[in-house]
């Protein structure tokens, strides 16, 4: 792990340890998984994969942690360039179009749609997996 700062995780290692923040899935990169991808990135997790279909609107500026600048943009890209704004080289984001029903489940998934089809479709397709478990 070639950290460029080599204390940046130290604060919440007792915590959560930098070992289980190996994979999540965020569904949804608007209002909440906008600025909730920042978070993960600050926290240390490894591999972030974001679902996203849509593109950034003027009505998106008020809610969400994109700028300006990113009207027009695909959200996944936007939350892509979010993501390595705050991450190490070692961390990656996977941008996504959409979570569907042959989309693979990981075992630790952040739902942030507030579309109920989408969330049907999310909590079957996690519940099918072996390795689903609520993290506490």
């Amino acid at each position: 792990m070639g950290n460029k700062i080599k204390t940046r995780f130290l604060r919440n290692k007792d915590l959560v340890p930098l070992s289980r923040l190996n994979e999540v899935s965020v569904v949804g990169l608007g209002g909440i998984g906008s600025f909730l991808i920042q978070g993960l990135a600050m926290m240390g997790w490894h591999k972030v994969i974001g679902y996203d279909g849509d593109v950034i609107e003027d009505h998106n500026l008020s809610t969400t942690a994109y700028p300006i600048d990113e009207v027009g943009n695909a959200k996944r890209d936007s939350a892509q360039g979010l993501f390595q704004r705050y991450a190490e080289d070692w961390q990656e984001f996977i941008p996504e179009e959409h979570f569907g029903v042959d989309s693979k489940a990981t075992s630790k998934m952040i739902v942030c749609t507030d579309d109920m089809e989408t969330r049907t479709i999310i909590i079957k397709s996690w519940l099918d997996e072996s390795k689903a478990y609520w993290m506490h």
